[in-house]
């Protein structure tokens, strides 16, 4: 296989930095099925969904089954579950501190990304400094979890090796060098150049796609693959990486890193959610496929700001078409005046969704 990848055979000749053999390379290297012939994105509304209680930073999330779902709060290192339909208190709460083998003077994970692949829940943490430019070991995590039992009795397990050394195997690559990524690291995620992973998605090919806010080189979303995520966590093998790809989220506006991105089984393509590094509240939903090559495609019907809507994490149920469903990050909002994530009392927390639907 080769190590670059060219979207279109006519450009090879004219692009010393190819991506792919063929545009049939691009669908089996990066999972990307067509879209549209148009390359348009399709018509989908934002609409209000449940809000869900006992937490308020949801930043990842994964359908357990058709009717649940599991999530992480980036403010503390529990995952839980909820019934789609009941916005009530969690059902099941996990601590996974103990798996993750965090430092315990600074345990926070900063979970960040999620995904289902071969029965298996992928999660990943943002690999980035405190706000203070300072190292935060616990925060360089890839680990996995299993789901026990069934039903409103379902809980997670951590099953595995968790992976610790991401950073050091996209540093050490020779093709991720020209984006600087040792000083990154250095900075502080929300820092222009910082370093700071939000999404993390699986391939048909059994790869996992890692997915950046932040640094956005030439105005891109920088995303690399790792292609030996079982031997990772099964045998605690290093990860092989594949060639860097730089995704184009242009909208007119500010360039746009990655919150989320999700493979959809049924729409064959990707559901994003870009975000600007910085944590500016201008958030956009695309498409992405292999017709849409290094452009992914702006749904302009879904303006989330009209639901004041901080999305962080976009998931599909099994087998569901036409109906996605968006988590928001509420901890800055304001629950009688105080930011919720500093409300104590845990019942007072809370977090809202929204159904992404087609007509």
């Amino acid at each position: 296989m080769p190590r670059g990848l060219r979207f279109l055979a006519s450009r090879a000749r004219a692009r010393p930095f190819r991506w792919a053999t063929a545009l049939c390379s691009v669908l089996v290297v990066w999972g990307a099925a067509a879209a549209s012939a148009s390359g348009q994105a399709s018509t989908w509304t934002l609409k209000p969904g449940p809000t869900y209680h006992g937490m308020c930073d949801a930043s990842a999330a994964v359908a357990i089954d058709s009717e649940r779902f599991a999530v992480a709060n980036d403010e503390d290192n529990v995952l839980r579950i909820y019934h789609r339909d009941r916005p009530t208190e969690p059902l099941m709460t996990v601590d996974v501190s103990t798996h993750l083998e965090v430092d315990p003077a600074e345990p926070e994970s900063d979970i960040e990304g999620a995904c289902l692949l071969d029965g298996r829940i992928y999660w990943i943490t943002s690999h980035g400094r405190n706000k203070k430019d300072k190292l935060r070991e616990s925060r360089h995590r890839l680990f996995c979890t299993e789901v026990r039992g069934k039903g409103d009795s379902a809980t997670l397990v951590g099953v595995g090796k968790v992976y610790q050394g991401l950073l050091e195997a996209l540093v050490a690559d020779a093709r991720y060098a020209k984006y600087g990524l040792a000083g990154a690291a250095e900075l502080a995620p929300k820092k222009e150049g910082g370093f700071n992973i939000e999404g993390l998605a699986a391939t048909p090919g059994g790869q996992l796609l890692v997915a950046f806010r932040n640094p956005q080189p030439r105005g891109k979303a920088l995303i690399a693959r790792i292609d030996n995520p079982k031997e990772i966590i099964d045998d605690g093998a290093d990860a092989k990486l594949g060639d860097p790809f730089e995704l184009d989220l242009s909208d007119g506006g500010r360039p746009l890193g990655i919150r989320s991105i999700e493979w959809d089984t049924v729409g064959n393509r990707y559901w994003i959610v870009g975000g600007e590094y910085d944590g500016g509240n201008r958030f956009k939903l695309f498409e992405w496929s292999s017709r849409t090559g290094k452009q992914a495609v702006a749904v302009k019907t879904v303006d989330f700001g009209l639901l004041d809507f901080n999305p962080e994490a976009i998931f599909l149920y099994p087998g569901e078409k036409g109906r996605i469903q968006i988590l928001s990050d509420d901890g800055t909002r304001k629950v009688d005046g105080k930011e919720c994530k500093k409300l104590q009392d845990s019942s007072a927390q809370s977090f809202r969704s929204a159904y992404l639907e087609s007509p």
